[in-house]
């Protein structure tokens, strides 16, 4: 949810960022044919229509739900540390199918019997309020990349 200003309205900043957001949006859609406009259109209708607040840990356990018979098939605890009453205003389906994502990727590269790790914190700075996630495993991670 963005920052508001104790009325139920955005602060400047978060205004800002929310207009420069569908500013991009509808270039794209200004950019593309007649028919990809006409579908882009009704795509960012439906993701209005899907914006929800929604609290972060009831995302992360729907994910878990989903995921739950690969982490006990591969003995991998799945350890949460989100804060109780984390809010943001999303797509709480879509975003639960990134922690799926993610999870089952963890999952996949971890070792048997090591845990998953899922986390978030919330940072806020010159009024603005972000929200920080992530799934940490205990795998091989990314290779060097040789530049």
């Amino acid at each position: 949810m963005p920052p508001t200003n104790g009325c139920g309205q955005p602060t400047p900043a978060a205004r800002l960022t929310i207009d420069l957001v569908d500013d991009v949006a509808f270039a794209i859609v200004d950019a593309a044919t007649p028919e990809a406009r006409w579908a882009l259109t009704q795509y960012f209708a439906e993701l209005n229509a899907r914006k929800q607040s929604i609290e972060l840990r009831d995302v992360i356990e729907d994910a878990r739900g989903l995921v739950e018979a690969l982490l006990r098939q591969r003995r991998q605890p799945l350890e949460v540390d989100v804060p109780e009453g984390l809010t943001l205003l999303g797509d709480a389906t879509r975003l639960a199918q990134v922690f799926v994502n993610l999870i089952a990727n963890a999952s996949k590269f971890a070792p048997e019997d090591a845990p998953i790790r899922v986390g978030a914190r919330v940072d806020e700075k010159d009024g603005a309020r972000t929200v920080s996630a992530w799934v940490e495993d205990s795998g091989p991670g990314l290779p060097e990349r040789a530049d």
